[in-house]
């Protein structure tokens, strides 16, 4: 079986992966929670301080036994822990340049809000001029990355309209097992759509005509706009005829090849 040690030093390795593909990175913030979340914090900071000047933020005190044993482990290495209480965000990390802040606060188990002190952190960090990592997903999706480093596969909450803004570009880090295997172990029923998704219709007979590929109706409400467009692009999509129902006459195109319904 795969332990929780080994999946979280290749979370650790995926996230450092991604600050070395910022040549420009010189020293890293790390922002831990007290969860595993936190544990995969404390463990980015022991792989990163051979090469780079390396602090870690602790934003809640670390509580889960492999984040205890995670911050342990860099207590022993005199990684720098700085408790963020009483601390100003421009006084921790005011001295660090070419810097990279990392999210390892809350991971995708975080329901709920932001507490109000984590809330305004969050968004001081966010003024910040630097490159930003989201471990796992982005912390109550209010952390702006640049990049976030989800871990095992896909999460849903990344592509809700407020995680597409947040989350930047994302990367799945693999945690010992092929992504294939460990995405088949959660059923959903939900799933991204790939061009190859697209099943347009294939005209192969040249004698045929518009009738042979479907009628497309749309209903419109008083404003025409959204039908006008599901119209148009249900043409384009392939339908031989689209038509509006609508209490009004409305055209769409251009003066030389107007829609009119």
């Amino acid at each position: 079986d795969l332990t929780e040690d080994l999946m979280m030093e290749n979370a650790a390795i995926g996230l450092m992966q991604q600050i070395e593909s910022f040549p420009e990175v010189k020293s890293a913030a790390i922002f831990c929670g007290g969860g595993n979340n936190g544990a995969d914090g404390y463990a980015l900071a022991r792989l990163l301080q051979e090469k780079y000047k390396v602090i870690v933020v602790e934003v809640i005190p670390a509580s889960s036994v492999k984040c205890v044993e995670q911050k342990i482990r860099c207590q022993r290495l005199e990684i720098q822990i700085i408790n963020i209480e009483g601390q100003q965000l421009n006084q921790i990390v005011g001295n660090l340049e070419n810097l990279a802040v990392v999210d390892c606060i809350f991971g995708s188990g975080f329901h709920g809000i932001l507490p109000d002190e984590i809330l305004k952190l969050v968004e001081q960090i966010n003024q910040l001029n630097c490159v930003k990592i989201a471990c796992d997903i982005s912390s109550g999706l209010q952390f702006n990355a640049d990049v976030t480093v989800t871990m095992g596969g896909q999460k849903i909450q990344l592509y809700t309209e407020r995680g597409k803004d947040v989350s930047g570009k994302i990367v799945v880090a693999p945690l010992g097992l092929c992504r294939q295997k460990f995405e088949s172990t959660c059923y959903t029923n939900k799933f991204l759509l790939n061009y190859d998704d697209a099943k347009l219709p294939v005209r192969k007979n040249s004698s045929c005509h518009k009738g042979n590929f479907g009628h497309a109706v749309i209903a419109g409400g008083e404003k025409i706009g959204a039908a006008g467009l599901s119209a148009t692009a249900s043409l384009h999509f392939g339908a031989g005829y689209s038509s509006v129902i609508t209490e009004q006459i409305i055209n769409f195109g251009n003066q030389e090849n107007d829609l009119t319904f």
